[in-house]
């Protein structure tokens, strides 16, 4: 995950959110359990604190929720199932002009 993040940015993982509904602040630590993933939300990073490492992660619930829309969570222990599944994109190419077309693709223009 760090090796990702540090080349190409952030990565998508699937965590359980229940135990972040009331979190306002601090490095969450909740080791134990079974987790269901059930939300998505963005490993922008890392950090460390004394001797715990810990995600650096953005939220899609707003600014006013957390630490300014991120949270920050003990890293190693795969803690809200946030270390089990994890995706990132790397684009191909880039567009320097975007044309809006259909879902199915029907209608895309060449770029």
């Amino acid at each position: 995950m760090m090796e990702e993040i540090y080349l190409h940015g952030p990565i998508a993982c699937g965590v359980d959110a229940s135990p972040l509904i009331d979190y306002q602040g601090g490095i969450l630590d909740i080791p134990d359990g079974e987790r269901a993933v059930d939300h998505i939300i963005s490993v922008v990073g890392w950090g460390k604190e004394t001797d715990h490492k810990y995600w650096i992660v953005r939220n899609s619930w707003g600014e006013f929720w957390g630490e300014l829309g991120f949270f920050r969570i003990r890293m190693g222990d795969n803690q809200l199932g946030i270390e089990g599944d994890c995706s990132y994109a790397k684009p191909a190419t880039w567009t320097t002009h975007n044309f809006p077309c259909a879902s199915s693709g029907s209608n895309c223009q060449p770029h």
